[in-house]
């Protein structure tokens, strides 16, 4: 007995030293757990932007960048700001209109293109408009029925859509993103492993996704993985090792 374990444990050594590995990123242990983390261990820098008070809001929502200005969603629309703080405009508008777009909405800015992308949840709808506010185009998009749920972030690379869906117990929805092209057409769709289900009432944890030199990040707190898309298309999986050093391989889907 005492030499099949030591045969297997070599087998799991030499398999594991034969996976590709990179220094793209790293996660470093944590000695222990601090009560308060210092924001310069994870920013270079800080910007505190007041924003004027000629619009009342409720709340403010997601928001996304440029090198000049940047855009909020609200429940009012969205809305466009300088970094200064300076309401610029409001982008479209809520309504039925072919140039407007419910409430229930997604947002995301394609820099590439210089698209202001608003997608419209109850009617699958992308609306295009310019940086300056213009009207630019209306695509129904194919995305799968919502019966579970429905998308709650949009990220846009490479003139793909990503919708990631969202992670949460109690609640089962049976996908982890979608991906289509801009002319609204199905290119992947990544399905959560056993059956989907459907739950009313309350439902606690969260899911993330950032953008860093060209590239999307996604994760969620009910998967061990961290998922890196590229510009180059695929996915690529992050996997944390036991000295929490983290391995990226190439995911064939």
């Amino acid at each position: 007995m005492r030499i099949v374990f030591i045969l297997l444990e070599a087998l799991l050594f030499f398999s594991c030293n034969h996976r590709q590995s990179t220094e793209l990123l790293k996660i470093k242990p944590i000695d222990e757990l601090r009560p308060v983390i210092p924001i310069s261990d994870f920013a270079d820098s800080i910007a505190f932007i007041q924003l004027d008070n000629r619009l009342l809001l409720s709340s403010y929502g997601n928001s996304c960048f440029t090198d000049s200005f940047f855009v909020v969603s609200v429940a009012e629309g969205i809305l466009k700001y300088s970094y200064t703080g300076e309401f610029l405009m409001k982008i479209g508008g809520i309504g039925q209109g072919p140039m407007e777009y419910n409430r229930n909405k997604l947002m995301t800015i394609d820099t590439c293109n210089k698209r202001i992308r608003v997608y419209s949840i109850p009617e699958k709808v992308m609306i295009d408009y310019s940086y300056d506010g213009g009207f630019w185009n209306r695509v129904h998009y194919d995305l799968p029925d919502d019966t579970y749920g429905y998308p709650t972030m949009m990220r846009v690379l490479a003139n793909k859509c990503y919708f990631f869906y969202p992670s949460m117990s109690g609640l089962s929805d049976p996908y982890y993103w979608v991906i289509n092209d801009t002319c609204g057409q199905s290119l992947e769709i990544k399905q959560k492993h056993g059956n989907p289900v459907l739950k009313r009432g309350y439902a606690c944890g969260t899911y993330c996704t950032s953008s860093s030199d060209n590239s999307l990040l996604y994760y969620n707190l009910f998967n061990d993985t961290i998922f890196r898309f590229t510009e180059q298309g695929g996915c690529l999986p992050f996997y944390g090792s036991k000295e929490s050093i983290v391995y990226q391989y190439q995911l064939k889907i």
